[in-house]
């Protein structure tokens, strides 16, 4: 049996999302960053490419965001 990959929304999915729904996506995600930082203060074994992963994806959250902003004003 494959494993079947946990992947997140890609940059035009994101695009598709409210900006309302962007900010609740990357307010979530700010969490389990704080949680992942928890974590290793408390001794737990945390994995560097989860925490990776997770910030990169706030930043196309945060990406998105700004863009559709832009487009929303009028600016592009």
């Amino acid at each position: 049996m494959a494993k079947e990959k946990k992947t997140s929304p890609s940059f035009k999915e994101l695009m598709g999302l409210t900006v309302v729904d962007l900010k609740k996506e990357a307010v979530r995600c700010q969490k389990s960053l704080f949680s992942f930082r928890f974590q290793k203060k408390e001794g737990e074994s945390v994995k560097p490419h989860e925490v990776r992963n997770v910030r990169k994806y706030i930043a196309r959250v945060k990406t998105a965001m700004t863009k559709k902003f832009f487009q929303e004003v009028g600016g592009e």
